[in-house]
């Protein structure tokens, strides 16, 4: 899917007349074709440090969770979240974060 859009852009970018097939001494299929793998190759780098960034972010999210407080519902005083909740703060976030990974890698 990824691929034939990609080779739809660059058909669209020939046609006009962003780009040229005939500046090289590759045929003009091995030119397409070499584009092609460029733009493809430039959007995997980009899509991996996104999912790296996400993943740092979560590491850092993680050890953010383990500061967090809340009011204790019997005395109102500021306690440290209990493990339960850090739990379920964890794993909403996991969730978010694993539907945008997914997200990236099926663009």
């Amino acid at each position: 899917m990824k691929r034939e859009m990609i080779e739809k852009v660059v058909e669209k970018a020939v046609e006009c007349n962003f780009i040229s097939l005939d500046d090289c001494s590759l045929s003009k299929d091995e030119r397409k074709q070499e584009i092609i793998e460029v733009i493809e190759c430039e959007i995997d780098r980009e899509n991996k440090k996104v999912i790296e960034d996400l993943v740092n972010g979560f590491s850092d999210y993680i050890f953010e969770v383990a500061k967090y407080t809340t009011a204790d519902e019997s005395t109102g005083e500021q306690r440290p979240f209990t493990t339960e909740e850090m739990a379920e703060l964890i794993y909403g976030e996991f969730w978010r974060i694993e539907g945008e990974i997914s997200e990236i890698i099926n663009e």
